[in-house]
């Protein structure tokens, strides 16, 4: 019978970091994702620069390698940060063991970037189908509503062909456009409201696979998911209490998040600052960043500790179980 009190971890997880030298660790994680972030930001606000002041024929080569280092950059930024986010991870799972996390450790997200790059995949995959499913659905549904009756008189060709139905959007008016998204709003809804509850309950089961790649030599993505899934079996109730015991956090970095649009919510509020347009905008990014590291540089050494202290204990309860979580070996789409 599971005897877990979250409130417990939350607690113990203070007691662990004292003597750790965890705000040091922090904030030089931190400090690099933060540093990172200002100059990739920088460099794409030069190119774009550049590229503005390119143009005709003379300036096509020059606009194309500008563009590509845009794109470069920015993939470079998608991929490179999760994994540099797992090391930190790592940290988090020495410290609720009591043990000491060197700045060597963050590096862990890229020692097991096989492992972890197979998990994103499985995880965005499996996310794609049940949205897809969803988006099927959606619309079955939507077509059993009166609402479809309006979206068919409006996309109504004769022939009913995908070409003539391209070239009757092509030709609409700004009104009839506004219209066809209107008719199509309830399907949205409907497709949007599935899609929160049949996937974010699914994907809240592999929220501790992260730590089984951490935890486990041996456990690769797919296999990482499975023994989440089998660990959170019928505890999910307890990570969503840890969570709500974070509620402060989470409401920190949304707060912390809206400061990437502060010149856009000062401008629907009616207050309009003395410098605009991208200016303005890497001003309010800055202190986005700001911001950003303050709140992690406080609280994350607590909070990730606090998961890392749910995830053992929740694997100690399994393995003395009749059926522990097995680690499935040699998947066809895991990487080594």
């Amino acid at each position: 019978m599971d005897n877990l009190n979250v409130r417990f971890f939350a607690s113990d997880a203070r007691e662990k970091l004292r003597g750790k030298d965890a705000r040091s660790l922090a904030v030089f994680h931190t400090g690099i994702t933060v540093a990172a972030a200002l100059v990739i930001t920088l460099l794409q606000f030069i190119l774009a620069e550049g590229i503005g002041n390119t143009s005709g024929l003379s300036g096509l080569g020059t606009r194309s390698i500008l563009e590509t280092i845009q794109t470069v950059l920015h993939w470079a930024n998608m991929i490179l940060v999760p994994f540099w986010g797992l090391g930190f991870l790592y940290a988090s799972l020495l410290w609720s063991q009591n043990r000491h996390a060197r700045r060597e450790e963050l590096l862990m997200g890229f020692r097991r970037f096989g492992p972890y790059l197979s998990l994103l995949l499985n995880r965005s995959v499996l996310a794609i189908l049940v949205m897809i499913l969803c988006g099927n659905l959606s619309s079955a549904a939507f077509m059993l509503t009166p609402a479809a009756g309006s979206f068919m008189e409006l996309v109504e060709v004769e022939g009913a062909d995908m070409e003539a139905l391209s070239q009757m959007m092509a030709q609409m008016s700004w009104e009839d456009t506004m219209a066809l998204a209107n008719s199509l709003l309830p399907m949205l809804i409907i497709w949007g409201v599935l899609s929160l509850v049949i996937l974010v309950p699914l994907l809240y089961r592999f929220r501790l696979a992260e730590y089984v790649i951490l935890d486990e030599p041996l456990a690769r993505g797919l296999s990482s998911m499975l023994i989440s899934a089998a660990l959170l079996r019928r505890r999910c109730w307890k990570l969503f209490r840890l969570d709500l015991q974070f509620w402060w956090y989470y409401g920190l970095k949304l707060l912390c998040a809206l400061l990437c649009y502060g010149d856009l919510l000062l401008g629907m509020l009616g207050v309009n600052l003395p410098i605009g347009g991208e200016v303005a905008a890497l001003i309010t990014y800055g202190l986005y960043l700001a911001a950003l590291f303050a709140i992690e540089v406080a609280f994350r050494p607590q909070v990730d500790t606090a998961y890392a202290g749910l995830f053992l204990a929740l694997k100690e309860m399994g393995s003395a179980q009749k059926s522990a979580p097995a680690v499935p070996q040699n998947m066809p789409w895991d990487e080594e």
